[in-house]
């Protein structure tokens, strides 16, 4: 009505403001009807992308099972099935966290844009502005399932690439876990650069990771909650280190936390193949060593104590 009055005013006469303003309205509606169609469409896509990743991600385990049973090695396929699996569920819990911001970000757009057209309010440049904020939201759920999926293709050719790629890659499906538990990330990661199996070590990190986690989600809510991850290069070999400060392992069990099924977690929180597959990767495909210990130190003027995964390994591994 108020931009009739103003046509009104800007010499047109009534009939000829209504028919204007009509013809703007249904411009505007099929705009938005695209932007809509354009967005259900996105979703759609993203949505079958998610169910081919699950049906392929099937396929690579049985595959992977497979070949392992050619191998004659039955102990290690059925750990490699379980830690797989294990942390196959864990990450589409993260990805279901977070994608509930997002999905609640597009539908508020989605009804501010049909409460506009109700109260026929609604202007070109306002809607897209709406359209522009559901297409990053949507580009958003898409690098989310891209960064899932390449995380579990299996790859047995070894690349060239940077420790703070492999840590970044692990972070992009773990970031929005830590921020809802407020563990804090803090960094000091040289450039090093390696020649190894990167889906292998990201998936040891991953699940050094996932153990600091469960162990600082047993401190009280006051208490702050770190892990540290320190990367370096000395000689010809790479230097990962990760601490937290959940007050480290009990020494009565420190020796035996890379033995398979071994876990001092519930039976529903724990499988006791994380650490055992952990070390595996690192011994077996990286040529490398692993160990556990308990380090006390300050951060920030304050004493902490906590696990220390120490990982060490060729820069080319042979």
């Amino acid at each position: 009505m108020a931009r009739q009055i103003k046509k009104i005013e800007a010499g047109q006469t009534p009939h000829e403001a209504y028919e204007e303003d009509i013809a703007e309205g249904n411009n505007a509606r099929e705009a938005l009807l695209f932007s809509l169609n354009t967005l259900f469409n996105q979703v759609s896509d993203r949505n079958r992308e998610l169910l081919k990743s699950n049906l392929m991600l099937e396929e690579i385990v049985l595959e992977r099972t497979k070949e392992l049973q050619e191998a004659n090695d039955k102990k290690d396929i059925l750990l490699f099935q379980q830690s797989k699996m294990a942390s196959m569920g864990e990450m589409i819990g993260n990805i279901t966290h977070q994608w509930r911001q997002p999905i609640s970000i597009i539908s508020m757009w989605a009804n501010n844009i049909i409460v506009d057209i109700d109260l026929k309010d609604i202007e070109n440049k306002q809607l897209r502005e709406y359209a522009v904020n559901i297409n990053d939201q949507t580009q958003y759920l898409s690098h989310t399932i891209d960064d899932f999926r390449n995380f579990y293709i299996p790859n047995k050719n070894k690349s060239t690439f940077t420790l703070k790629s492999c840590v970044d890659k692990t972070m992009s499906l773990m970031k929005d876990l830590f921020k809802t538990h407020n563990i804090e990330l803090i960094e000091n990661i040289e450039y090093v650069e390696v020649t190894a199996l990167e889906n292998e070590l990201t998936q040891a990190i991953l699940n050094i990771l996932k153990n600091a986690k469960d162990a600082l989600l047993t401190l009280s809510h006051q208490n702050r909650k770190l892990i540290f991850i320190d990367i370096y290069k000395k000689n010809d070999r790479a230097f990962i280190e990760i601490k937290d400060n959940g007050g480290g392992i009990p020494e009565r069990i420190i020796d035996k936390v890379f033995e398979s099924y071994f876990t001092t977690k519930a039976k529903s929180h724990g499988t006791g193949i994380g650490l055992h597959m952990t070390g595996s990767i690192i011994n077996k495909h990286l040529n490398g060593e692993i160990s556990a210990s308990n380090s006390e130190y300050k951060y920030e003027g304050v004493t902490y104590k906590g696990a220390l995964f120490s990982i060490n390994f060729p820069i080319e591994s042979a």
